[in-house]
C-alpha cells in the first residue's frame, strides 16, 4: 500500500510540474469530502445481538488529478487517486492510465480504462467490464470507481463501430468482440463475452429516442455461469454434530438470462429515470429466508464468529446491497435544476417483498467550482424483507466537492 501512495503522489505531482510547460497537456484536480451518520437496524438477522460492531460515524477524503497528454497522434492519460480514511490511513492508486493511439479508422489502447459498454443508468447487463455503481453515489461523484487494465482494438465508420479487447479480472484470460450499429434512429450493440471460466456469453442491447424528450432502452445477457457468492450453511464446529459445509443455494449448470428494461424521459427541466431489472441467477424469497437462518444458526454457535468461513464476505455483500440478491428490481431517479440548488431523489425497489432503499440529495454551487451537497439515505421494509433487514436504518452524508 505504501508504494501504490507513493507513485499516486508522484504522478500527481509530475503532472502539476509538466501543466505549466506544455500546452497540449489538460490538467485537472478534483477534491471529495465526506462525512455521513449511520443508524445501526438494531433487530437486524445479519447481526442478532450487536455481533459486529458497527461505525456510526464515517468520513473521508478523496484527491484526484486528471492528466490528457497529447503526442501527435497518441494521447496519454493518467488519473492518479489518493483516498485518506477516517482513521488517517492513506490509500493511494491509479483509477486511469492508459495510452491512446489514433491510425485513422482504427484507435489502438492499452492501460488502465474506465468505460461503459450498454444503454442502461443503474444497470447494464451487457457492460462486462463496467465498474458497479454504489446505489448511495450511482453518478460517482466521490470518483470512487476505478478503471480495468485492458488491450482493446477499435474500428469505426459512419454509424458503425467494431472493438475487440482483452482484459483483466481475476487474470487476463478475459476477451470480448463488441459491436454498435446506428439503424433508422436506433442504437444497437452486441457482444461477445468469453471469460476466464470458459463459457461464451453473448448479449443484446437497444436504445431509441421518440420525439425531443422521451428514450427507452433495453438489455439482454445470456450468461453461463453466476456472478453471485454461493452461499453455504457454515461449518460448525464442536458440539455432538459437525455440519459440513454445502451450497445453500448454487445456480443450476445452464444459460440463464440478465434482461433490462428502462427509459429516460424530461418534461418542463424535471427528468425522470425508470428501469426495471432481471436476473435468474438470483435467489427466491424461500432462499433468501434459509439464507438468514443458516447464518443466525451459524453466529449462535460459533465461538468466534468473525473467524467463520465466508461470513466476512457475504456480510460486506449484503450490506452493501448494491445490486440486490434476489431476481426483480425497480429503479426510480427524479432530478430538477433550480436556480441555486439541484434535487434529485432515487428509489431502489425489491419488486418481490416491497422493501427499498431511499435517498434524496441537494446539491449547492458555493462557487463556479465547488459545491456542497446533503445526502439523507433510508432503508424500508417489513420484518424478513431485504432492505428491512439491512444493517443500517437510516444515513445521512454531507460533504465537499471542488473542480479545478
Amino acid at each position: 500500500m505504501g508504494q501504490r501512495l507513493v507513485w499516486a503522489a508522484a504522478v500527481m505531482a509530475w503532472a502539476a510540474l509538466l501543466g505549466g510547460a506544455s500546452n497540449s497537456l489538460k490538467l485537472d484536480f478534483y477534491g471529495y469530502y465526506n462525512y455521513s451518520w449511520l443508524s445501526p437496524r438494531l433487530g437486524s438477522p445479519w447481526n442478532p445481538g450487536q455481533v459486529y460492531r458497527l461505525d456510526t460515524r464515517d468520513s473521508g477524503l478523496l484527491l484526484q488529478a486528471n492528466g490528457r497528454l497529447l503526442l501527435g497522434k497518441a494521447k496519454l492519460q493518467v488519473s492518479p487517486l489518493l483516498r485518506a480514511a477516517h482513521d488517517g490511513t492513506w490509500e493511494g492508486c491509479l483509477r486511469e492510465a492508459a495510452l491512446n493511439l489514433n491510425l485513422g479508422a482504427f484507435d489502438l489502447t492499452a492501460g488502465k480504462v474506465l468505460m461503459k459498454l450498454g444503454t442502461g443508468y443503474m444497470f447494464t447487463p451487457i457492460s462486462v467490464i463496467t465498474p458497479k455503481k454504489q446505489l448511495a453515489d450511482p453518478e460517482d461523484t466521490g470518483h470512487e470507481q476505478e478503471g480495468v487494465w485492458l488491450l482493446k482494438a477499435d474500428f469505426y465508420r459512419e454509424n458503425f463501430s467494431l472493438s475487440a479487447m482483452a482484459f483483466r479480472k481475476s487474470n487476463w484470460h478475459n476477451l470480448a468482440l463488441f459491436a454498435y450499429a446506428n439503424v433508422w434512429r436506433l442504437d444497437m450493440y452486441a457482444i461477445l463475452y468469453y471469460p476466464e471460466y470458459r463459457r461464451l456469453e453473448f448479449g443484446l442491447a437497444a436504445a431509441t429516442t421518440i420525439g425531443a424528450s422521451v428514450e427507452i432502452h433495453g438489455e439482454f445477457m445470456m450468461h453461463r455461469r453466476s456472478p453471485v457468492f454461493s452461499h453455504r450453511a457454515f461449518t460448525v464446529p464442536g458440539g455432538t454434530e459437525i455440519f459440513p459445509e454445502w451450497p445453500l443455494f448454487q445456480p443450476p449448470d445452464r444459460c440463464y438470462p440478465e434482461i433490462l428494461l428502462g427509459t429516460n424521459v424530461t418534461v418542463k427541466g424535471v427528468n425522470l429515470i425508470a428501469e426495471y431489472y432481471h436476473a435468474d441467477w438470483g435467489i427466491s424469497r424461500q432462499d433468501y429466508r434459509r439464507l438468514g437462518g443458516h447464518f443466525a444458526y451459524s453466529l449462535a454457535l460459533l465461538p468466534e464468529p468473525l473467524a467463520a468461513m465466508n461470513l466476512n464476505a457475504d456480510l460486506e455483500w449484503l450490506q452493501a446491497g448494491a445490486r440486490g440478491v434476489m431476481r426483480d428490481y425497480g429503479f426510480f431517479r427524479l432530478w430538477k435544476a433550480l436556480k441555486n440548488v439541484n434535487l434529485s431523489a432515487l428509489a431502489f425497489v425489491n419488486l418481490a417483498d416491497g422493501s427499498f432503499l431511499g435517498l434524496a440529495e441537494a446539491s449547492l454551487p458555493l462557487a463556479d467550482s465547488v459545491s456542497f451537497f446533503l445526502r439523507p439515505i433510508y432503508f424500508s421494509g417489513k420484518k424478513g424483507s431485504e432492505y428491512g433487514d439491512s444493517f443500517y436504518a437510516t444515513m445521512l452524508q454531507l460533504g465537499l466537492q471542488v473542480l479545478l
